[in-house]
């Protein structure tokens, strides 16, 4: 008998731009993981525009209610249709979703929209959410929950690759992973923003018109132009400076702070771009290589991947700040996964640890007293058959 289970990872993320799903085949005797397939979906336009209301933090309850509610349910549409697109056995398959980011400010509180319990009653899914609340609730930052995850799937490279190496991912906000040998040697934050200022940059100069630039075409007109004078100035802030375990989101990376980026039109996608790249390679010089003076790779993932003017820009000021350590940049290997699904990869095996009862966050990442047991698990018409699956009855 094929005992398999799928588990369907969902991720939003903070450019708040749509959906990524990816679904995993997990054989619960060996718990290896093959991935079995992926779909993306943009939001439509008043979702989003809905969705970065909420992000201001200005919503009364009421509002931020009937937001998440329209989101749940096209949460809920967004799974039937990967369900439908892949076939899945619904009697084993259980969904993860992440859900949006609207507010975080650790180590306090986290607040994701998307009710678990609508996507279950919508698809008859066993859905997992809530993934954060663990950590905070043990004094924990929340963020970030991929780390393990990033460990997992780099045991290969684990094997053949002698020096410390990160995965990098660039989504709203990036965040690095540094891998060795040793679990307990892992070592994880946010370096600030990713696509944040440059997606905000991009709507501002097009009226609206374009929400990113694609593979940085509008940045590279203006590169010229970069104010590295003014961009060293605004890395002082002080979240660049605080030592991990830190996380961040755009509470801070707003409209707000895109207007002391300097510059009009292409110059200002230039200008937010090269901050962004700066900072990137400020947090390796200010915290990664004096833990590992061996380290000598930096491998990319997230929709920043796609970004080339940025990920040039990076190596740029790697090589600049990092004179002497030879640190390549280069886009994440195909053995990891694909570039754009690695965090909803990441969800879906969190979510399928924690129906199992196990830890899904690092307390030595996220300062949390302990490592984080579980998440919030609704159960959906599949339960019971989903549990004899996976041998917890």
């Amino acid at each position: 008998m094929n005992h398999s289970v799928f588990s369907l990872g969902v991720m939003t993320g903070t450019s708040c731009d749509g959906a990524d799903g990816a679904v995993l085949k997990i054989d619960p005797e060996t718990e290896s993981e093959s991935l079995y397939g992926t779909y993306s979906r943009k939001f439509p336009a008043n979702l989003r525009l809905q969705l970065r209301k909420a992000q201001s933090g200005k919503l009364n309850i009421v509002d931020a209610g009937r937001i998440e509610l329209l989101y749940s349910d096209w949460l809920a549409q967004f799974c039937s249709q990967v369900i439908s697109k892949f076939k899945l056995n619904t009697a084993r398959t259980l969904c993860s979703i992440h859900g949006q980011t609207v507010w975080h400010e650790p180590p306090r509180f986290s607040i994701q929209l998307g009710e678990p319990a609508r996507i279950a009653i919508k698809t008859g899914l066993t859905t997992i959410a809530r993934f954060r609340q663990p950590d905070l609730a043990l004094g924990g930052q929340g963020a970030p929950l991929v780390p393990y995850y990033h460990w997992l799937r780099a045991k290969q490279m684990r094997q053949t690759q002698k020096n410390p190496f990160s995965i990098h991912n660039i989504g709203g906000i990036s965040n690095l992973t540094v891998v060795t040998h040793k679990l307990d040697e892992i070592f994880a934050f946010d370096t600030g923003p990713g696509n944040a200022l440059i997606d905000l940059a991009v709507e501002k100069v097009t009226k609206g018109r374009h929400h990113f630039d694609r593979s940085g075409r509008m940045a590279e007109s203006s590169l010229s132009q970069i104010d590295w004078g003014k961009i060293e100035k605004l890395s002082k802030h002080p979240y660049f400076c605080e030592t991990p375990p830190k996380s961040t989101g755009r509470e801070l990376f707003n409209e707000a702070f895109l207007r002391k980026i300097p510059g009009q039109g292409a110059r200002l996608v230039a200008n937010a771009t090269a901050f962004t790249a700066h900072t990137v390679a400020k947090a390796y010089r200010d915290f990664v290589i004096s833990r590992f003076p061996k380290f000598d790779c930096i491998y990319i993932a997230g929709g920043g991947a796609a970004n080339n003017v940025l990920v040039l820009l990076i190596q740029r000021e790697i090589d600049r700040l990092l004179p002497k350590k030879n640190i390549r940049v280069a886009m994440l290997p195909k053995t990891l996964g694909p570039l754009h699904y690695l965090e909803a990869m990441a969800f879906a095996r969190l979510g399928y640890e924690a129906l199992k009862g196990r830890e899904i966050s690092l307390g030595a990442v996220t300062g949390a007293r302990s490592n984080g047991i579980g998440a919030a698990i609704i159960p959906g018409k599949n339960f019971q058959s989903l549990l004899r699956r996976i041998a917890l009855i």
